[in-house]
């Protein structure tokens, strides 16, 4: 039986000007249809990332997500397999100044605060390892991005991981998420068709 953790996504290269021919795709062993052209069919798990920090990983900026479990926890997500990343309106909804001014921005532009959870590309995890101390949770703020004293700050409890980013893909269209998702995204994987812009974004975290 196919275990969701063995899903790899993959969408069959599809030569431009072929906008009504199809071709079989694998996620594992199980077939799906890709239709030809500039949209492809692509069936990935999800993970949640509040906005703006997943804005600073579409821009590269953001090399390093942060979360209170090792990377291959219960299946949230896995190292070197490509997840939808779900941008949500994070703890501070309704109020954008707040939620911008808890991530180190730089110069990055990262629009306006959704109103509801919607895909705004996809991400890929490589390694994942434990900060042994605030100190060294704060002297990797550049990689993290997390502003010392915001909400999101780590102040010594519980268990803090770093799990590098490998990889990024923005969507040119976003895909809105409404349904059920649970605290960290979903699991079993969702079909869409989708475009990406062109390349992919690697980072070095």
């Amino acid at each position: 039986m196919l275990k969701i953790h063995e899903v790899v996504p993959f969408a069959w290269p599809v030569p431009p000007g072929h906008s009504f021919m199809s071709r079989p795709v694998f996620f594992g062993s199980v077939p799906v249809h890709v239709q030809s052209g500039a949209d492809a069919l692509y069936g990935m798990s999800g993970i949640n990332i509040n906005w703006p920090f997943s804005q600073l990983i579409l821009a590269g900026v953001k090399t390093v997500e942060v979360r209170s479990y090792a990377l291959g926890y219960r299946n949230v997500a896995q190292p070197d397999v490509e997840m939808w990343l779900v941008e949500t309106p994070g703890l501070f909804r309704g109020s954008s100044l707040a939620a911008l001014g808890s991530a180190l921005l730089g110069d990055t532009v990262c629009g306006s605060q959704p109103q509801i959870a919607h895909i705004v590309g996809a991400v890929t995890f490589s390694t994942s390892h434990k900060y042994k101390h605030i100190r060294e949770f704060h002297e990797d703020e550049e990689r993290h991005r997390i502003v010392r004293g915001s909400r999101y700050d780590w102040r010594g409890r519980d268990q803090r991981y770093a799990w590098s980013v490998s990889a990024t893909r923005r969507l040119t269209e976003t895909i809105p998420q409404p349904g059920p998702k649970g605290v960290t995204g979903f699991r079993v994987p969702r079909s869409y068709h989708a475009r990406f812009a062109d390349g992919f974004c690697e980072s070095r975290g």
